[in-house]
């Protein structure tokens, strides 16, 4: 597997928030931090009308896609070492990947 960059779109082990089970599901690397880890956000199949989700089409990648209409979630952050994610599936186009960082940053303001 090549090296992640911000706005990879890959799959990996995300927890459930029991942290006692999990899904392999596809991710955004949102951020590349210290030591390997890189912070990722969820992405969902599911429809999801909550208010930061983001809806994520084929026109939406530089390279790659998925196979049907997702969520990108940026509500549901985690971090892992680099060297865990499972496959890299894509990489978002600048426009979408600029909206969803202005949406995680949106999660962080002070009302």
């Amino acid at each position: 597997m090549g090296e992640l960059t911000v706005g990879s779109v890959v799959t990996t082990f995300f927890p459930f928030s029991d942290y006692k089970n999990g899904k392999l599901r596809p991710s955004v690397v949102l951020a590349k931090v210290e030591f390997g880890d890189v912070i990722l956000c969820q992405i969902t199949s599911k429809s999801y009308t909550g208010q930061s989700a983001i809806e994520l089409t084929k026109s939406d990648f530089a390279v790659g896609e998925l196979p049907l209409i997702s969520y990108i979630r940026p509500d549901k952050l985690f971090t892992i070492e680099a060297k865990a994610a499972q496959q890299v599936i894509g990489q978002l186009n600048p426009a979408m990947l600029n909206r969803v960082l202005r949406q995680v940053r949106e999660l962080f303001k002070v009302k």
